[in-house]
């Protein structure tokens, strides 16, 4: 009997982590001189029925008065990925040095836009499903920012 409700206890649990989904998050830490963890931001990535279409919110400060808002979408994406970003002017998003660039867990350079505008769209169709790193380089700095695709 014991026997028997520790193989119906144990066939729950593997049942129910199969069928649990991963929640996908991106997560900025940030840390004193001594190395150690003083904060974290995280931002939560999963689909909900309220939110199918997730967004990374996310800022870049440029300068004491300017601050890049940036909006990445949908984040699992199935292929087309939209990259916004606001709150600059015209004059500092076509600097030539801005770029988009995405690369795959191996370090291999996968697209790679340059010059880029207020409403981007990244293309990944053409790739296989998994994770991927996106860059964005605006104003002489550089932000990363991690990609699902699925």
């Amino acid at each position: 009997m014991n026997t028997i409700a520790k193989s119906i206890l144990l066939m729950l649990v593997v049942t129910l982590s199969v069928t649990t989904k991963a929640q996908l998050f991106n997560a900025t830490y940030t840390y004193d001189a001594n190395g150690n963890r003083v904060s974290a931001k995280v931002i939560y990535l999963s689909q909900s029925p309220s939110n199918p279409n997730p967004k990374i919110d996310d800022q870049l400060p440029i300068d004491p008065q300017t601050t890049l808002k940036i909006n990445i979408f949908p984040n699992p994406t199935k292929g087309l990925l939209r990259v916004e970003l606001s709150g600059v002017t015209n004059e500092q998003i076509s600097a030539p040095s801005n770029a988009i660039r995405v690369w795959d867990t191996q370090g291999k350079l996968l697209i790679a836009i340059s010059p880029i505008s207020t409403s981007n769209t990244v293309d990944l169709s053409g790739y296989n499903d998994g994770t991927y790193i996106m860059q964005l380089f605006f104003a002489g700095k550089m932000r990363s920012f991690k990609i699902v695709k699925g």
